[in-house]
């Protein structure tokens, strides 16, 4: 069995030099939906991957003080709790 890799913001300046990197060794998930938006319990226990990388992040002009990169730390918050809480890494 080939171990499943969710990648948010796989397709982002760093994303797709991770997703490169480690699609010869793992099935990429690459999370196409609104992260800020998205019910983390119900997609990791649908997707059950065994491992996450958060890479959502806004970049440009303003990023430095963004009020929606705090909303993405929070949505990585709830996706790393309900990462835990699925037990997606065992």
């Amino acid at each position: 069995m080939t171990e499943k890799v969710l990648i948010i913001g796989a397709d982002g300046f760093i994303g797709k030099y991770v997703t490169k990197l480690l699609e010869k060794d793992f099935v990429i998930e690459k999370f196409q939906e609104d992260a800020l938006t998205v019910d983390w319990n119900v997609y990791i226990s649908q997707s059950k991957p065994q491992y996450l990388i958060n890479l959502a992040w806004r970049t440009g002009q303003g990023y430095l003080d963004s009020y929606e990169n705090v909303l993405f730390l929070k949505s990585g918050i709830a996706l790393y709790d309900a990462f835990y809480k699925n037990d997606s890494y065992r």
